[in-house]
């Protein structure tokens, strides 16, 4: 029986290209992928207006993902794209109608 490091490089390594979400496969960094991430990101910050200020209140400050490792050569979601993302939803006109209204309570 293997267990621990020796099974994890023992296994092959099969990465993942797509995945099922409702009826849609996705592909794996793709324009739907980035997207879904997205509406993910801003269905948090409507649920959690605390939090969707706070986010706000970093700009115009650049929004930075350091985690002290380069990007994978094969990521399907690297770090610029986080960036841009989060950047994206920061400047975006619904999100800002949230932090209106949380500013008025």
């Amino acid at each position: 029986m293997m267990y621990g490091v020796r099974a994890k490089h023992e296994i092959p390594k099969v990465k993942r290209r797509t995945f099922d979400y409702g009826p849609e496969r996705i592909g794996l960094g793709t324009a739907e992928h980035v997207g879904l991430i997205k509406r993910a990101i801003r269905a948090k910050l409507v649920a959690h207006p605390a939090i969707a200020s706070a986010f706000f209140a970093t700009r115009p400050r650049p929004i930075v993902h350091e985690t002290g490792y380069e990007d994978a050569a094969d990521s399907e979601f690297p770090k610029a794209v986080l960036c841009r993302l989060l950047t994206e939803l920061r400047e975006d006109s619904p999100l800002r109608v949230i932090k209106r209204s949380f500013r008025r309570r």
